[in-house]
C-alpha cells in the first residue's frame, strides 16, 4: 500500500497545523512497516525521517503562491508516478486535480472555517486560497477529518450533503509526560501570563492588550508574555503596547524552541488565549496538559472540555479582563482530564486511509 501526503507543514517555522502533521506521521509511520509513505513538499523539509519505507519529494524554496501552484500541478503528477493508493492532506486543500485519478483515495483534515466565520482576520491571499479551494476540496475528498465536535458542527451547517464523509479524531497535547515531568530554568521570575500562537488578528491580541492594562490596575506586578511569529494583519502589537503604556510590563519573545516553550508553559500563572475562533486550539491544550489554568473564549472546541482550569470570556476585553483576574485568583480541584496519546490519533487515522485505500484496490 502507498500512501502520499501534503508534508508542506514541515518545510517551515512548525505552527499549529505543523506540530499536527508532524505528531501524526510521527506515530504513522511506527505503525505498519509494509506501508510506503511519499511526503510531497514544495522546499525542502525541516526534519528528516530516518525509516526505508519512507520517501520524500521535494522541490524548491518559494513564495505562498508558488507553494500553492506548486502543489496543485506536481502532487497530482508525482502520484501517478508513485502509484498511490491514497492521498492525504493535513492542511484543508486537496491538489485538485487528483479528481481525475479515479482509483486513487483522497482524504482531507479540516482544522476551522475561519475563512467563512471572520473572513476580516485573514490575509487577502489566504482568504482568496480558501474561497478557491477549500469547497472543492471536500466535495472531491473521500473522507473527510475534523480536529474536534466544534468543526465537524460548523462544517455540515456550512456545507451541504458531506456528513457522512466526515469522522472527528480530536487533537491531544503534544507533551509527553516525559516531557511534563522535567524541571525547566524559568524563562522570566515574575508572574506572568502567557499567550501563545501567530501574531495575526484572529486572536484578538488587541483586547487582549487592553485588558492586560485593566488586570495591571489590580495586579501591577505581573506580566504579559506573547510568545508567536509575526503572522499577518495590521495588528502592530509593539505599537499598541506602547500606546498603552505598557512596554515595560509585556514580553514579545518572537518564536521559541520546544525547550523555551515548555519552560514558559510550566511557569505561567495562566494562559490567555482569547481568540475570534478557533477550530482547537494547541497551546490552550498543551498549557492543560500541564494542569494550568486557561483564559479561553467561548468560540472554541476548548470551551466544549470539562474543568475548572478552564474560564470561560466573551471578546471584548472588559470580559477578558475581568476573567483574568477570575483565573489568576482561583485555586482548581477539578483539572481538565488531557492526554497526550499521539498513537489512538494515528491508528484512528491510519484506519482511515487503510479502509480508503482497500476499498479501492477491491473495485
Amino acid at each position: 500500500m502507498k500512501i502520499g501526503i501534503d508534508a508542506r507543514p514541515l518545510s517551515h517555522e512548525l505552527t499549529g497545523i505543523g506540530r499536527y502533521t508532524l505528531n501524526v506521521i510521527t506515530e504513522l509511520f511506527k505503525l505498519d512497516d509494509k506501508i510506503e509513505w511519499y511526503l510531497y513538499s514544495d522546499r525542502p523539509l525541516l526534519m528528516s525521517f530516518d525509516y526505508p519505507n519512507v520517501h520524500i519529494r521535494v522541490g524548491k524554496k518559494g513564495t505562498p503562491f508558488t507553494s500553492t501552484l506548486f502543489s496543485q500541478c506536481l502532487f497530482p503528477v508525482w502520484a501517478v508516478k508513485d502509484k498511490l493508493d491514497t492521498f492525504w492532506s493535513p492542511r484543508h486543500h486537496l491538489p485538485l486535480a487528483l479528481v481525475l485519478h479515479r482509483r486513487l483515495h483522497k482524504v482531507v483534515t479540516i482544522h476551522d472555517i475561519v475563512w467563512k466565520r471572520h473572513p476580516e482576520t485573514m490575509s487577502k491571499f489566504g482568504l482568496m486560497l480558501e474561497k478557491l479551494l477549500f469547497t472543492p476540496s471536500v466535495i472531491i475528498a473521500d473522507a473527510i477529518i475534523t480536529v474536534s465536535k466544534f468543526t465537524t458542527n460548523e462544517i455540515v451547517n456550512e456545507i451541504n450533503q458531506i456528513e457522512n464523509k466526515i469522522q472527528t479524531i480530536s487533537l491531544k497535547s503534544f507533551i509527553s509526560d516525559e516531557l511534563k515531568q522535567q524541571k525547566y530554568h524559568p524563562y522570566i521570575n515574575e508572574e506572568y501570563i502567557l499567550f501563545v500562537g501567530t501574531l495575526e488578528p484572529r486572536k484578538n491580541l488587541n483586547n487582549l492588550l487592553i485588558a492586560f492594562k485593566k488586570v495591571q490596575q489590580e495586579k501591577p506586578k505581573v506580566k504579559l508574555v506573547i510568545v508567536g511569529k509575526d503572522g499577518w494583519g495590521d495588528i502592530r502589537i509593539s505599537d499598541l503596547v506602547q500606546s498603552l503604556g505598557i512596554e515595560k510590563s509585556v514580553v514579545i519573545t518572537g518564536f521559541v524552541t520546544d525547550e523555551e516553550l515548555l519552560s514558559l508553559y510550566q511557569h505561567c500563572a495562566i494562559l490567555a488565549m482569547p481568540s475570534l475562533y478557533e477550530g482547537f486550539g494547541l497551546p490552550a491544550l498543551e498549557a492543560l496538559s500541564m494542569k494550568k489554568k486557561v483564559v479561553v473564549s467561548k468560540f472554541t472546541a476548548i470551551a466544549d472540555i470539562e474543568g475548572d482550569n478552564i474560564f470561560l470570556t466573551e471578546l471584548d476585553s472588559n470580559a477578558i479582563g475581568h476573567c483574568i483576574n477570575e483565573a489568576l485568583e482561583a485555586s482548581p480541584r477539578l483539572f481538565a482530564d488531557v492526554d497526550n496519546n499521539w498513537s489512538t490519533i494515528a491508528e484512528r487515522t491510519l484506519n482511515l486511509l487503510q479502509t480508503e485505500a482497500s476499498r479501492v484496490s477491491c473495485q
